[in-house]
Order: C-alpha cells, then structure tokens, then sequence
C-alpha cells in the first residue's frame, strides 16, 4: 500500500500591454510576462519507505492572449505562451 502526495502554488507579479487599436467591441487583445516564486512539496509514503522532498524556484512566462466580453462584466479569455504554461482559457469578470 502507497500514497503519494504533490503540491505546488506561486506567487508572481504580472504586467499586461492591452493593444487599444484593436477595439471591436467587447475583444480585448493583450501581450504581458510574469515572474515570482513557485512554491513544491511532494511525499511519497508506502509500507517500505517514506521520503519527503521541497523546494522553490524562479518562474518566468512570457504570453499573449485575447478575451471577448459577452456582456459589460461577462467574458471569456484565452492565453498562449512559453514558461508556467502553453495554454490557458478561462472566464474574465469585471467588477
């Protein structure tokens, strides 16, 4: 019998460049970079042995990506870029 345990968080500052020639709408296109510190923690427990093992490092990404607001507070996004991750979509909401 095992388990096997793995965490990660990271807290980074990001800055965003949001192109305002590009203006149909609710289309919002941008480009930015991120940086911070990605926090790890992996345990890995079974009957025989039990090792644990921690750590950080620097991350960077560099991306760009549009969203598209479907009302005044409502969207969606989509994101491409090389660093944390190659791909993100999710949901935008202004408050």
């Amino acid at each position: 019998d095992y388990r096997y345990d793995y965490s990660t968080s990271f807290v980074a500052l990001r800055g965003v460049f949001h192109f305002g020639f590009f203006d149909t709408g609710g289309f919002d296109l941008y480009a930015g970079i991120h940086t911070g510190v990605r926090f790890w923690n992996d345990n890995f427990d079974s009957d025989f042995v039990n090792v644990s093992n921690n750590g950080n490092y620097f991350v960077h990404d560099v991306f760009a990506g549009g969203r598209y607001f479907m009302t005044e507070n409502f969207g969606f996004f989509a994101e491409v870029g090389y660093g944390t991750s190659f791909l993100k979509a999710g949901i935008s909401l202004k408050f």
